[in-house]
């Protein structure tokens, strides 16, 4: 049985581990160990304005990451990525608010991932509720975060959780490990 090493993704709530590595890989955090091949494509779902434009302004500091879009609903971003997929132009991944108004992140995730399997989703949100995580890895999110987590950490759960690349690296993990919601820890 493979080992994992638990780290925490989030900020200073109840909620510890539910971001897993495999066990001896560290995730990249440096432009040198980013993915090959272009910037990651972030796409930024989240109803609050004020929450996206802080990502943006961040994520477009950062050299391995793009960001390609964004959406103040579900629908909305149902709408967009799946524009974008069929331009045959999707993200890597999506940052994904689960509280919002209409259909919410957890229900956006299933559908998104449904639809377009190649999208990672990292949930995102202001409360550590376990029933909320578990519904968000239940639904195919790849991690969580909260919403205070510090932007390096940021940076990092998007490097883990961008598709894997088509050579071996000791610093990217090839495979994320399923089933996150049995290794969490509240």
């Amino acid at each position: 049985m493979e080992q994992h090493q638990k780290a925490r993704v989030g900020g200073s709530r109840d909620v510890d581990n539910v971001f897993v590595m495999p066990s001896g890989v560290d995730p990249p955090v440096s432009e040198s160990d980013a993915v090959p091949g272009g910037p990651i494509r972030v796409f930024l779902v989240d109803d609050h304005s004020v929450v996206r434009r802080g990502m943006r302004a961040y994520l477009e500091l950062v050299d391995d990451i793009e960001v390609v879009g964004e959406a103040a609903g579900g629908e909305e971003a149902l709408e967009r990525i799946g524009i974008m997929s069929g331009e045959g132009t999707p993200p890597d991944v999506v940052m994904m608010d689960l509280v919002m108004p209409g259909m919410d992140g957890i229900a956006v995730t299933r559908v998104l991932r449904q639809r377009h399997p190649e999208v990672e989703v990292i949930a995102l949100t202001s409360f550590a509720e376990p029933e909320r995580v578990h519904g968000a890895l239940q639904a195919g999110a790849e991690g969580y975060l909260l919403k205070d987590a510090e932007p390096a950490v940021l940076h990092e759960a998007i490097l883990a959780a961008a598709p894997p690349v088509d050579y071996a690296s000791n610093k990217i993990p090839q495979s994320f490990p399923r089933g996150l919601d049995t290794e969490l820890s509240v």
